[in-house]
């Protein structure tokens, strides 16, 4: 199975989805990580065990993260 990862950082939301060719399946959403939706799944790496996501907050001074998740099971 392969690994799908959406971000849509206008809101604040990443989707993580398996499966292969037209059938995937939704596994997963991480949200609310920075105290405004914006910017949160700017950037995003996966290594097949590890994903960062980035997170820019455009609406304050506050400083840019990076969140990082390891894959279990």
């Amino acid at each position: 199975d392969g690994i799908l990862i959406v971000s849509n950082h206008k809101d604040g939301s990443v989707k993580i989805y398996t499966g292969e060719g037209a059938n995937w399946t939704f596994q997963q959403e991480i949200s609310g990580l920075t105290p405004s939706a914006d910017g949160l799944g700017r950037s995003i790496a996966y290594n097949g065990q590890y994903i960062a996501i980035a997170a820019v907050d455009f609406s304050s001074n506050s400083p840019d993260r990076v969140y990082v998740f390891e894959k279990s099971g």
